[in-house]
């Protein structure tokens, strides 16, 4: 005998950004008068509970996504970017006609570009919240195994009154009215603020796991924050808040319970910078017999302001998603990755695989050949990330060979690329996500290139503590397998990139 399956109600995701709350509080008393369920931080979690690790689960647990759009939430960068994109990701896992990302407005304001193609509802206009309401129930006849319970109550409808310039106020428009003529005033109450809370969510929201171009399900356990766990460790970095990598999280945080926070990605513990939209000039012409000069032009992107640390991977290996480096030692450490003396130095015995699965799990990707050139040189055409000139005060590179190894990232505070990232020359050897091919740059697309199709080889870039400084010059190119031995990981590291969606 076939048992029936089990309905539940439809579990909604409310997105939002922390000025538009109050608002979104009042859409998740709304909502779950008319038997949906509906997620909302502020209401859902407890004291004393991990919001790095709940949010996620309850994103990622979710039926439907309402993203909620102000002009503050669309002009921000940074986390609400994050959390389109993860939202963007999971309908990407689905069929298509399916609905599961609703934009709405709560102000007029336009859709960032990568929203346009779905169909929006705007709470300031009349009619907008039964629109909702018909979208969740179609949402619910899809998954047939929830349900949308019709709404028992007097419907009122909801309507977010927008006046230019002034203030907005949340009200409702009734259709029918008590024996007296007036609005019950319960009512009116319940449905006041319904707007504001959906945004923060998704904005505090995305990166992890699949907002991340890497594995559909990605796993995420909760541990102590790396900063906790070396309570003692010093750094070049500077102060936590803005400079230290021993402060990363312990899981892929990507969501944001404080919106006010300078820096969002300083904040996280992984400081990322961002390389703004434009054209520069790629490689240089002799010596570099792959690198001929020929003009790129780049999209915004985020690339990580250090090389990933010891202490970055190990939360990930802690997650159970990434594999440990394939030798703990260094050159001349024979106690290196598991030491918390140089937790802040770069992991390295990490091949391209490990390196690509690493920034899936934080949400990101392995930056493009093009991307990491660009956030080293700028728009100049420098020979090193700082200028033209080099000696041992700039960077780490030409080490001896038997006596070198090497050292904290942000060590060198001349290494600096025109838009403040350090260690693009030197330290070790940096994966990026290109196929290498000694004839791609005659052919390549000047738009965002991303690489040959296939080929055997990988691109690393910005050489080592134990090169010559031809090459740590930014142009300068080098391939290596997928996989290679052991003995090709000793100075070989990376970091990680991220899209800035429009």
């Amino acid at each position: 005998m076939t048992m029936p399956e089990t309905r539940h109600p439809l579990k909604v995701f409310l997105c939002h950004s922390s000025a538009d709350k109050s608002k979104v509080r009042e859409v998740y008393r709304y909502l779950k008068k008319r038997g949906i369920q509906p997620w909302l931080d502020a209401e859902e979690l407890l004291p004393g509970q991990d919001w790095a690790l709940e949010i996620p689960k309850a994103l990622d647990d979710s039926d439907a996504i309402i993203i909620f759009l102000s002009k503050g939430s669309v002009n921000k960068e940074g986390y609400v970017q994050k959390e389109i994109k993860f939202a963007l990701d999971r309908a990407l896992e689905m069929p298509e006609g399916r609905i599961f990302i609703i934009p709405a407005r709560l102000e007029p304001c336009d859709l960032p570009r990568s929203l346009s193609k779905y169909q929006w509802v705007n709470f300031y206009e009349e009619g907008g919240a039964e629109r909702l309401l018909k979208a969740l129930k179609i949402r619910g006849e899809q998954l047939q195994r929830v349900e949308v319970e019709p709404f028992s109550g007097e419907e009122v409808p909801l309507v977010l009154k927008h006046s230019e310039g002034q203030a907005e106020t949340l009200v409702e428009t009734p259709r029918h009215t008590s024996k007296h003529g007036k609005l019950d005033t319960a009512i009116v109450v319940a449905l006041i603020g319904v707007v504001g809370t959906i945004v923060a969510a998704l904005i505090g929201s995305p990166l992890w796991g699949t907002l991340f171009a890497s594995p559909p399900n990605p796993t995420i356990t909760a541990a102590a924050p790396l900063s906790q766990a070396l309570p003692s460790q010093t750094s070049a970095l500077g102060p936590i808040s803005t400079e230290t990598v021993s402060s990363a999280p312990a899981i892929p945080v990507v969501f944001n319970p404080q919106p006010d926070a300078a820096d969002y990605f300083d904040a996280l513990g992984v400081p990322m910078r961002l390389v703004s939209v434009g054209e520069f000039m790629m490689g240089a012409n002799s010596p570099h017999r792959d690198a001929q000069i020929h003009k790129v032009s780049l999209r915004d992107y985020y690339i990580d302001k250090y090389e990933v640390t010891n202490v970055m991977y190990k939360a990930c290996v802690a997650a159970g998603t990434c594999e440990s480096p394939k030798q703990l030692g260094s050159k001349n450490r024979p106690s290196y990755y598991d030491n918390q003396k140089f937790a802040n130095y770069p992991v390295i015995y990490v091949d391209w695989n490990m390196a690509t699965a690493y920034c899936n799990w934080r949400g990101v990707r392995l930056p493009t050949e093009a991307e990491w050139e660009k956030a080293a040189r700028g728009t100049t055409q420098s020979k090193y990330p700082w200028g033209d000139v080099l000696d041992h005060t700039y960077a780490n590179y030409g080490q001896d060979i038997i006596s070198g190894d090497t050292s904290e990232v942000g060590k060198y505070r001349k290494n600096k690329s025109p838009y403040g990232i350090y260690d693009l020359a030197g330290n070790v050897w940096e994966w990026v996500s290109d196929r290498y091919s000694d004839t791609y740059y005659a052919t390549s697309p000047a738009d965002n290139p991303s690489g040959p199709e296939d080929g055997l080889y990988r691109v690393v870039r910005g050489g080592s503590w134990a090169n010559t400084e031809y090459s740590v010059l930014s142009a300068e190119r080098y391939k290596l397998q997928t996989i290679p031995a052991d003995a090709d990981l000793i100075d070989l590291g990376f970091r990680c990139a991220m899209d800035v969606i429009p």
